[in-house]
């Protein structure tokens, strides 16, 4: 992952969103909650 990267795009978005995950556990440990919907349905 590069970790300057700071627009997402088609390309960076796989990468980046699997990077975010253990950044957020590691700054906020148990008090951290990760959602992973396995279906999203809109208008």
């Amino acid at each position: 992952m590069d970790p300057d990267a700071t627009e997402w795009s088609d390309e960076t978005y796989g990468e980046l969103k699997s990077g975010c995950k253990p950044i957020v556990q590691a700054t906020f440990a148990k008090r951290a909650l990760i959602i992973l919907p396995g279906v999203v349905v809109g208008p």
